[in-house]
């Protein structure tokens, strides 16, 4: 079976999940990360391939601050489909693929491979107001604490 990661910390919450399908003879296992992820280094994900990837450039210093995640994201969901597209030409195709989906590394998974079941990690809703935010009366929260929360949702 061929599985894939996609983690910009790579293996970050797939460690254990990792780990076993790695284990398993005839299994080929995937990380999409970028270079400073620790499971490149890791003796313990040696038989795993690790594929990096890296934005190709910063965000813009001149975007609007609301749209800073929301570049962020595009900018890893591009550096990811890179090596996706890679990957694919060289003739691997994962049979089930796993995205942590909060920083948009997953974005443009299903463009490349339409028919491959993809499991997101969805670790955190981000919201507005009660729970990032605007939960201590003391601080209430205004428009513009509020809408970068708004601007990690597009990923999911």
């Amino acid at each position: 079976m061929n599985v894939l990661f996609i983690h910009q910390n790579f293996p970050g919450q797939f460690r254990h999940l990792a780990s076993h399908f790695a284990s398993s003879q005839g299994n080929k296992v995937i990380g999409i990360c970028q270079p400073h992820a620790p499971g490149i280094r890791d003796r313990q994900f040696s038989t795993i391939l690790k594929s990096v990837y890296q934005p190709h450039r910063k965000p813009s210093r001149t975007i609007h601050p609301y749209l800073l995640n929301v570049e962020n994201h595009l900018l890893n969901g591009q550096g990811s489909a890179r090596v996706l597209l890679d990957l694919k030409k060289k003739g691997f195709n994962p049979d089930p693929a796993f995205a942590h989906i909060g920083w948009g590394e997953a974005l443009y998974f299903k463009d490349i491979f339409p028919d491959v079941p993809l499991v997101g990690y969805c670790k955190f809703y981000y919201h507005g107001n009660g729970a990032d935010l605007g939960f201590d009366p003391q601080f209430p929260a205004t428009v513009d604490d509020r809408e970068p929360a708004r601007g990690m949702l597009p990923n999911l």
